[in-house]
C-alpha cells in the first residue's frame, strides 16, 4: 500500500510503513511534506504524529543516519565494530563479518578487504581460528574506513546541471 502511496513521486522512499526523506533545504522539504500529506489525504488514510519526525537535521533510520547531505552506519553500530574483539573462533570470525556486510555499501572494495577474514569461515575451517597479519590488516581496516569521514555524500547537482548546460 505505501508503495502505490508513494508511485510517482520524487524522492520519497519506504520500508514497510515508514516513508523516508531527505532534503537539501528547507524549501524543498516543504514542497515535499505537502506532496506526501496531499498523498495521505487522496488516500484517506491517517498519520499517528507520534511516529513522525519531521524537520530534524539528523535522523537514525535502520541503522543508519542521515543528515542534510551525508548517510552513514550509525555511531552506536559502528563502535561496535570498533570496540569488537579479535576473533578466535570461526563463529566470533562470522559474527564480525555479519556486522561489517551490514555496512558493506560504505566500504570500497568491501570483500577483497575483508577476503581474509572470510576464508577462516569457510566449511573445511577449523573451529579455532588462526589468525594471521592478512586477518590483522583486514580487521584494521574495516575499522578505519567505518570511522573515516565522509563516509557518503549527497551528489552536487549544481555540478551536473553546469554539465547540461554544456550540451544544450
Amino acid at each position: 500500500m505505501v508503495r502505490k502511496l508513494l508511485e510517482g513521486a520524487q524522492d520519497l522512499g519506504s520500508y514497510v510503513d515508514d516513508v523516508l526523506r531527505h532534503t537539501k533545504d528547507w524549501k524543498s522539504h516543504l514542497q515535499m511534506l505537502r506532496d506526501f500529506f496531499e498523498r495521505v489525504r487522496r488516500a484517506n488514510l491517517c498519520l499517528r504524529p507520534s511516529n513522525c519526525e519531521i524537520g530534524f537535521d539528523t535522523v537514525d533510520f535502520l541503522g543508519h543516519t542521515i543528515q542534510k547531505d551525508y548517510i552513514g552506519p550509525q555511531a552506536e553500530n559502528v563502535g561496535k565494530i570498533l570496540n569488537a574483539e579479535r576473533p578466535k573462533t570461526n563463529m566470533d570470525c562470522r559474527s564480525l563479518l555479519g556486522m561489517v556486510n551490514f555496512y558493506r555499501r560504505y566500504i570500497t572494495n568491501c570483500a577483497q578487504i575483508i577476503a581474509p577474514t572470510t576464508d577462516l569461515t569457510r566449511s573445511r575451517a577449523a573451529e579455532i581460528v588462526k589468525w594471521g597479519d592478512s586477518q590483522e590488516w583486514a580487521f584494521n581496516e574495516i575499522k578505519y574506513l567505518l570511522s573515516s569521514e565522509p563516509i557518503l555524500k549527497l551528489p552536487d547537482l549544481t555540478v551536473l546541471h553546469a554539465y547540461d548546460s554544456l550540451w544544450n
